[in-house]
């Protein structure tokens, strides 16, 4: 049995699709099991991450636990969840993380995953560290203002990034979980290929078949415009923080991925054309 935390996130479904092809046993927690869409040989258990009341139901009999998810009150508490996996018999944790915990980056983010890694560490359990760098569901970012106003607005200055596909990411995290040889192990994962912004664009630009306004902004403004969105300003202050820090390593291109999965990482344009509908 698998405990798939975040299962609703663009990552956790993937591996819960790849985990029940293959033939495994899955659970995933949800504070509202209506609302998943799962098939019937996925064990949908009520509760959540940052309760350690849900914990010893959510990991009984489970032998692998993938932790990604953040918490609706304050975030997953690591410690209290590899207590509580311990003593429940889990034997391996795949951890996600991003790429700033491979270099030492001091942004809030990167100092909470280098943190909660620690942990895992040090929690006695087997473990596997997947460090992400930009995901390419980054671009969602842009959906609305697409749709709505055929504009994309990007933070002047803001670099190019090897963005990954969300199901690479997961399709490694189930060769750590399921696989032999990644005990132990921390894995860089990002995308083929470096692209700009603009780039970027261009690929949404030939997917919709037309042009996109591209503007860029200060980064007061972008900071404004996601606050007005619904963004914790707090959050909003620790994520810039963390596009500076991790501007140049951000960048770079790794071969890992490839090597985990067995496979050719799938390019932006494999990702924009399966969500093309989100932007019309």
């Amino acid at each position: 049995m698998y405990l798939v935390t975040g299962a609703m996130g663009h990552v956790g479904r993937e591996i819960v699709v790849q985990l029940v092809t293959s033939g495994f046993r899955i659970r995933v927690l949800s504070r509202v099991p209506e609302g998943t869409y799962f098939d019937s040989e996925v064990e949908v258990f009520t509760g959540e991450l940052d309760d350690a009341e849900t914990l010893p139901g959510a990991l009984e009999n489970v032998e692998g636990v993938f932790v990604m998810a953040s918490g609706r009150r304050g975030g997953v508490k690591i410690p209290d969840l590899l207590a509580e996996a311990k003593k429940a018999g889990v034997r391996h944790v795949v951890k996600v993380s991003a790429i700033g915990s491979a270099f030492g980056l001091t942004d809030p983010i990167s100092m909470k995953d280098q943190a909660d890694e620690a942990a895992v560490m040090a929690s006695g359990l087997d473990w596997t560290m997947l460090r992400c760098g930009a995901f390419m569901t980054d671009l969602c970012r842009w959906a609305w203002s697409v749709r709505m106003e055929n504009t994309v607005y990007a933070t002047a200055g803001d670099l190019g990034a090897a963005l990954v596909h969300p199901r690479d990411v997961a399709a490694a995290a189930v060769v750590a979980m399921t696989g032999g040889g990644h005990v132990g192990r921390t894995h860089v994962l990002t995308g083929r290929e470096e692209l700009s912004p603009r780039q970027q664009v261009n690929c949404l630009e030939v997917a919709l078949g037309r042009s996109l306004e591209f503007v860029e902004e200060t980064v007061e403004r972008s900071k404004v415009r996601m606050a007005a969105s619904g963004w914790c300003p707090e959050y909003v202050n620790a994520l810039f923080d963390f596009k500076q820090q991790s501007a140049d390593c951000g960048r770079i291109v790794f071969e890992t991925l490839e090597q985990v999965i067995d496979s050719v990482p799938l390019s932006l344009v494999d990702w924009v054309n399966e969500n093309v509908d989100d932007f019309r």
